[in-house]
């Protein structure tokens, strides 16, 4: 998602991928396959709109507590996952949510030196 809509769509944004990759790894560490959600730009876009959409009617303030809250599940589904299910497909979602929390930190960055 790009920083031409607010900070609080981006939070919306990267709490959805919170929960969807979380979600994932849950089923990867009950040896389910990984929620599927596709390739390429128009794939992700329409799931970013998906999660702002979600939150659209919300305040500023009604979307942090989530995203503090998934971030802090994905992360205790780290701590628990189970070693012998360790294998690509969670590696693959953990390189992209924690390549996600890089590339946003840096928009939010350059977002707030042009306030």
């Amino acid at each position: 998602i790009s920083m031409n809509g607010s900070l609080k769509d981006v939070i919306a944004y990267v709490t959805g991928w919170n929960e969807v990759m979380g979600g994932s790894l849950e089923r990867v560490a009950r040896g389910e396959p990984p929620v599927r959600f596709g390739s390429g730009a128009k794939i992700f876009d329409a799931w970013n709109e998906k999660f702002v959409a979600k939150k659209r009617l919300c305040s500023p303030s009604e979307v942090v507590k989530p995203l503090l809250v998934s971030f802090q599940k994905f992360h205790e589904t780290l701590e628990a996952f189970p070693e012998e299910k360790f294998d690509q497909r969670a590696l693959e979602r953990i390189i992209l949510e924690i390549g996600h929390y890089e590339e946003h930190t840096k928009q939010i960055g350059a977002w707030r030196k042009g306030q």
